[in-house]
């Protein structure tokens, strides 16, 4: 009971709190593209989230020496507050002269937040409450200090990185550097990462990968990815084998590119018509104003056959031009009169042709129809591409007429 006594009125001095928090040094490659600095030397390991806290334990000004059980707890507040991280206890623990030493280890706890260490003390032989000690700040090394949020690096580092940071994990998401600023109450511009520049030959923000990504950016509501330049390059695409700059966006919003311009996207090319024409006299072709034809046979064979020409590039920007499908809208007079066969042809250097897509099927409708013919595995376009249409005919004159509206043709990579 002596002992006890004795105990509430033991007077614990937090001395000192020594965190060592592992630093590392971003790598901010030149224009040179060399993938990492010659002088960064890699570590052995990593330093991890533990550290040591010492203590001295007094009566009436004297070191005491007895086997107590201790108890940490951090909080995000001196008085009152949340709990950060799980209790830390150290029980039967052997005090030496009133000296204590422990390690800690609250792991992802210290991320630039303050932080106040409460410790708790009773005899190791009790069961009863831990006498409390007033919270301790828990104060950092200065080197750390330049983790802090608001905190800068600032100094003069010839031909090195301020500041080089490595992750050589391979899992999915790893990444060497997050950034993210997300304060979503205000429509004030804000940066997860953000790099200036001054330089006439610098770079604001720079990003190498040998297999994957160099720069990505996301944003739920904002702008993933912007760019700024007084007198440079807005973007800039470098290839690293051999070192050569292969496209770049200038401060004025121009595209430049050594290779081809890419989308992915199909692109829907339309096609008048009124440029349709007949391969006999006896095909009469009429435009109308509502900007489709209309066809029919004044004599002669029951099959007629009409040619659209179709003007668009076999290649664009350096990237080749495909047909994957073609569309067009028609009607008849009469059941009895159909198109018989379409084709869409393109004529080659010698003379002869070679057809994308075509139909023999017979089509016919006396209200007005569109078909969409597809290639599943579409061709490049390598000469001046046409579309053929063979009508057949039942009749001569009025009741055996044919009417083309709407076509267009749809284009791949």
């Amino acid at each position: 009971m002596k002992d006890r006594k004795v105990f509430r009125r033991v007077l614990l001095v937090a001395m000192v709190a020594v965190l060592f928090m592992g630093v590392g040094l971003a790598r901010a490659q030149g224009p040179d593209m060399d993938e990492q600095p010659a002088d960064v030397t890699a570590v052995a390991g990593t330093v991890g989230s533990a550290f040591t806290y010492q203590g001295r334990i007094t009566y009436n000004g004297l070191p005491y020496d007895s086997k107590y059980d201790l108890r940490f707890r951090l909080f995000d507040a001196a008085a009152g507050g949340h709990q950060v991280d799980s209790t830390r206890y150290f029980i039967n623990y052997q005090v030496s002269r009133g000296l204590f030493t422990v390690p800690l280890d609250f792991g992802s706890a210290f991320q630039g937040s303050s932080r106040w260490l409460e410790i708790g003390i009773r005899p190791w032989n009790s069961s009863g409450p831990y006498t409390v000690v007033s919270r301790q700040t828990v104060r950092v090394v200065p080197y750390a200090l330049s983790l802090r949020p608001g905190a800068g690096i600032v100094g003069t580092v010839p031909s090195r990185s301020a500041l080089h940071i490595e992750n050589d994990d391979s899992h999915t998401n790893a990444a060497g550097v997050y950034a993210k600023a997300s304060n979503s109450s205000t429509s004030a511009p804000t940066y997860g990462v953000r790099g200036i520049s001054n330089s006439s030959g610098g770079v604001g923000v720079q990003g190498y990968s040998s297999k994957g990504k160099g720069v990505v950016g996301e944003s739920s509501t904002g702008v993933g990815v912007i760019a700024k330049s007084a007198a440079g390059s807005l973007f800039e695409g470098w290839d690293t084998t051999p070192n050569a700059q292969r496209f770049y966006v200038s401060n004025g919003g121009n595209l430049y590119t050594a290779g081809s311009i890419k989308s992915g996207r199909t692109t829907r090319w339309t096609v008048s018509p009124m440029k349709m024409t007949a391969y006999s006299s006896d095909l009469q072709i009429l435009p109308v104003g509502t900007g489709h034809v209309i066809l029919s046979r004044s004599g002669g064979s029951s099959i007629q056959y009409a040619y659209l020409p179709v003007d668009v590039p076999g290649v664009l920007f350096g990237t080749a031009i495909k047909l994957s499908q073609v569309h067009f809208c028609y009607k008849a007079d009469s059941t009895s009169d159909y198109i018989t066969e379409f084709n869409a042809r393109y004529v080659k250097d010698d003379g002869s042709f070679t057809t994308l897509v075509g139909s023999t099927a017979n089509y016919t409708s006396t209200s007005w129809h569109c078909q969409t013919l597809t290639d599943a595995t579409p061709n490049q376009i390598s000469g001046s591409l046409f579309l053929r249409f063979v009508l057949y005919f039942s009749g001569t004159g009025s009741g055996h007429k044919f009417y083309i509206g709407n076509v267009y043709l749809t284009l791949s990579e």
